[in-house]
C-alpha cells in the first residue's frame, strides 16, 4: 500500500473507513483470484475465497 492511501485512510472516520478497507480487501482478493485461475488450481482458489470472507468477517 502507497503512503498517500494510508495517509487517506487516517483521514476517513467510521463506515467510510469500513468501505475503503473493504475495497483494498477486494481489489487484492481479485487480482489473487485472477492469478489463480491462471494456474488453474481450484483448491488453493476455495482456500483464498475462504481467508477473505474470514477477512470479511472480522471486519
Amino acid at each position: 500500500m502507497k503512503d498517500e492511501d494510508v495517509r487517506h485512510l487516517s483521514q476517513l472516520e467510521g463506515e467510510e473507513l469500513l468501505k475503503k478497507q473493504h475495497e483494498i480487501l477486494l481489489s487484492k482478493y481479485k487480482i489473487m483470484r485472477s492469478n489463480m485461475y491462471r494456474i488453474h488450481k481450484a483448491p488453493i482458489r476455495f482456500a483464498l475465497k475462504r481467508i477473505y470472507l474470514n477477512l470479511i468477517k472480522r471486519g
